[in-house]
């Protein structure tokens, strides 16, 4: 009688849980290979964001230091200017 319960409890499980159980892992294992091609293509996304940000700084950097040597240059030059008639 046991043995009977025991298969028949088995069996059940066999047919009704076990294709649930295997239909619920292959819809997660779906799930979370989605969310890896996500999580891939925003890191790529997130990459050529950040390069592109750091660019533009880099860009501006080299433009300030151009004109802050422009600046320096002008005002030398207005000193110089400034100077020369007092040493004659």
């Amino acid at each position: 009688m046991a043995a009977d319960v025991a298969t028949g409890v088995r069996q059940v499980f066999q047919d009704l849980v076990a294709p649930n159980v295997k239909a619920l892992q292959a819809k997660v294992d779906a799930l979370a290979k989605q969310v890896d091609t996500s999580t891939g293509l925003l890191a790529r996304q997130l990459d050529l964001q950040f390069n592109a940000v750091m660019n533009a700084i880099d860009a501006f950097r080299a433009e300030m230091r151009s004109e802050l040597s422009s600046v320096r240059s002008a005002n030398q030059f207005e000193v110089a200017r400034q100077i020369g008639p007092l040493s004659e």
